[in-house]
């Protein structure tokens, strides 16, 4: 049995370990243990058995029991501020041999906390679409690898780090072979696998799957309603969106169910997070474009949509993208990240570095000086 004891201080800049006035009350702390509790719980651990034996020079430990020493690491400190960065998928460096495999063993070792991935299955010339905020495509996503295969690599060198997708468009996909390589990557990374999933926004992409745009809503419900069966069932059948699955043994399963969190911002998408899903997907931008308090005001309609569907909205997480623009300074990041997530509290924090460089030797270098940045608070 491994007993993991995780310390940490809180206080003005307290999210980031710098010492401060104490100001942890009591509904602090049980809003903490509550997300403690809620990871606990997300790794396969028992969440009784998150104790906090009390204060101790300004400080509170938290202890916890389990089987697994990189979860458990990530209890706390996963709360208040551990940051998770994105693998080389797209652009000069995606094109890389072995990129993603070095890239992701050294970040983890760097510190990174998470290795996350996106979903670009063409780079139109003539988009029907543009991407959002611009009037093409980004020049990075005529490059792009499989999210799939990027996270078996990065499952397959590492041992700690969160495997995240922010996000993958999962009606683009078959989805009784979706749910199997869902559960896979669960399986081989030891139980890291945090699927983040949406519907994608480009017709371009829908047409060349062969999947009717128009029904990306129920298709994910669609998605959803099989991932349950086939992450609790041993014995599946489902009659989908234009496919059906005859009575089937599916034995395998994943090391903890995998706590599926949803992307969106519409009326129809936010409600749906409330009622269906583990946690939210929200982004926020460097340089800003959607303010925090906008994002922290969509959070608690989500949670009270939750709430008002009979479930815990405490339980509800969040994984947050913070999006970069090309050019930007890693103090400006580092400056972001400590603004909004103290505001914001996510579970999951994760940089998209894919605009800022062109090779994984540059990916691993600002990997490394934002992770020093960040750490001073």
């Amino acid at each position: 049995m491994v007993v993991v004891t995780v310390g940490y201080r809180l206080g003005v800049f307290g999210f980031f370990g710098r010492p401060g006035p104490a100001a942890f009350g009591p509904s602090d702390q049980r809003a903490a243990m509550v997300r403690v509790r809620r990871n606990v719980s997300a790794f396969g651990g028992d969440p009784g058995s998150v104790t906090v034996p009390g204060w101790l020079n300004g400080q509170s430990k938290a202890s916890t029991s389990g089987s697994r020493v990189g979860p458990a690491r990530s209890l706390l400190r996963g709360v208040f501020m551990r940051i998770g960065f994105s693998l080389p998928l797209f652009g000069k460096a995606a094109a890389e041999p072995g990129g993603i495999a070095r890239y992701a063993r050294a970040a983890e070792k760097e510190g990174a906390a998470g290795l996350w991935v996106g979903d670009r299955l063409l780079s139109p010339v003539d988009p029907v679409v543009s991407y959002p905020g611009t009037d093409t495509m980004p020049e990075e996503f005529a490059l792009a690898q499989d999210p799939f295969a990027a996270l078996a690599v990065a499952a397959a060198v590492t041992e700690t780090a969160i495997l995240g997708s922010s996000t993958i468009n999962a009606t683009q996909y078959q989805p009784a072979n979706f749910a199997r390589m869902l559960t896979t990557l669960d399986v081989a990374s030891g139980g890291r696998l945090l699927p983040g999933l949406g519907i994608g926004w480009s017709p371009d992409e829908y047409a060349a799957v062969g999947v009717p745009m128009a029904e990306r809503g129920k298709r994910l419900d669609d998605v959803l309603d099989l991932l349950e069966q086939w992450w609790t069932d041993d014995v599946v059948s489902h009659t989908g969106v234009g496919y059906t699955i005859a009575e089937s043994h599916v034995r395998l399963k994943p090391v903890r169910k995998p706590p599926v969190h949803l992307a969106g911002f519409g009326e129809k998408a936010l409600q749906r997070v409330a009622r269906r899903a583990d946690g939210w997907l929200p982004v926020y931008s460097v340089p800003e474009q959607v303010p925090a308090d906008v994002l922290t005001s969509t959070l608690a309609k989500i949670r009270s949509g939750a709430e008002e569907a009979g479930r815990d909205p405490g339980a509800l997480g969040v994984a947050l993208r913070v999006n970069v623009a090309a050019g930007t300074k890693p103090e400006a990041i580092a400056e972001a990240v400590a603004k909004i997530v103290p505001v914001l509290e996510p579970d999951h924090t994760f940089v998209d570095l894919g605009y800022l460089t062109g090779s994984v030797d540059e990916h691993l270098d600002l990997t490394g000086r934002l992770l020093e940045l960040i750490g001073r608070g």
